[in-house]
């Protein structure tokens, strides 16, 4: 009887020691935490990080507002937003796009005897002002996909 009461009164003990030492912990770790308003996060994009996001390079897609048609490219106003800058309006730029004859342009054309959309594919000159262009690189050629206002 005596041997359950000792283990009863250690065990206790273990207890209250573990929960003491963990609460004397937690309160050091909080002390020699740094601030959160300590760190502050860079709102603004350098000219290296937006050629660097606007760049037609194999594996990169932009999507933006066609606004101008020269006779084998596209210039498109691409519009970089930064996510930790909710109130900031987002940065435009624009992105010349080279067309070759290897490249894709296609639409989705509405088909109503089949109450289908069906993507075909179009010249560069079907292209009009305002409309959206998705431009996926490829290794070895440009699939550009528009969409009209």
């Amino acid at each position: 009887m005596k041997k359950n009461i000792i283990l009863s009164i250690v065990g206790v003990l273990v207890v209250i020691g573990s929960f003491l030492l963990g609460a004397y912990m937690m309160t050091r770790s909080a002390e020699n935490a740094p601030a959160a308003s300590e760190e502050t996060v860079n709102q603004k994009f350098s000219e290296e990080q937006i050629s660097s996001i606007t760049a037609l390079t194999p594996g990169n897609i932009v999507s933006g507002q066609v606004i101008t048609i020269g006779s084998n490219e596209l210039d498109i106003s691409v519009a970089i937003e930064n996510v930790f800058d909710e109130l900031a309006d987002p940065q435009m730029t624009t992105v010349k796009v080279p067309v070759n004859k290897q490249d894709v342009i296609s639409r989705l054309v509405n088909d109503p005897e089949a109450f289908i959309f069906k993507q075909t594919i179009m010249p560069l000159s079907e292209i009009k002002i305002g409309d959206y262009a998705t431009v996926k690189v490829l290794d070895d050629k440009k699939v550009i996909f528009v969409t009209s206002q």
